[in-house]
């Protein structure tokens, strides 16, 4: 299916676009335009889009995401397939109606990229110079965003692949079993006995000084 019109769309980079469903003429539109942003590629914003035809679904969507549209072109998914994909979270009634399909759009993939930057966000925080209850406290609050299937395990792994003491590391590795309540209990305990030898270690520094000082 596919809508050989041409259309005029006001201050364009050429003022008119071949409106196709062929992956390879949407990529060859598509590529003409540069800066990817939010609210439309360079070149084509939804008040552009007002002049097109209502069939042109996934040069829409193209406008509201990145790396979605690339994942599409490269896929083996039929145009008509992605139109399905698409206009499956559109109501029936609304599918004709150009801002409620922009802004079904704009959400639906605006959210899946606030969703992978959110993972990448959590994969790459690191534990600074803080408790193990504060970073504990950072990873929790990191993957609310993150939309994990399984929250509390990767949690987990983020928290092993982290670890610095490497006996307690491996130890957690070998029970990749543990809940996240165990392995939380295992990191407390053992920085609660890190804690505790410093203290001892620095008690029995203050008493061998007092020992040579009195004698």
């Amino acid at each position: 299916m596919m809508n050989n019109s041409r259309t005029p769309l006001p201050n364009n980079i050429d003022g008119y676009i071949q409106v196709l469903l062929r992956p390879n003429e949407v990529q060859r539109a598509v590529a003409k335009l540069v800066d990817n942003k939010s609210c439309g590629l360079d070149g084509i914003t939804a008040e552009h889009l007002k002049y097109a035809d209502v069939s042109i679904v996934p040069l829409l969507a193209m406008c509201f995401t990145g790396l979605h549209s690339w994942s599409y072109l490269l896929s083996k998914q039929s145009p008509n397939d992605f139109k399905g994909t698409i206009y499956g979270h559109i109501a029936d009634k609304d599918k004709k109606k150009f801002d409620v399909v922009v802004q079904k759009l704009d959400t639906l993939f605006t959210g899946k990229k606030k969703s992978v930057f959110a993972r990448y966000k959590f994969w790459a925080l690191k534990r600074t110079e803080t408790t193990f209850d504060e970073y504990l406290s950072h990873l929790q609050t990191a993957a609310q965003q993150c939309e994990f299937a399984e929250k509390d395990l990767m949690i987990k792994d983020k928290i092993i692949f982290s670890l610095t003491l490497q006996p307690l590391k491996e130890k957690l590795l070998r029970e990749g079993n543990a809940t996240l309540a165990a392995t939380i209990d295992a990191c407390c305990a053992s920085e609660l006995a890190q804690i505790s030898l410093v203290l001892i270690t620095l008690q029995e520094k203050e008493d061998v000084d007092c020992f040579h000082n009195a004698s």
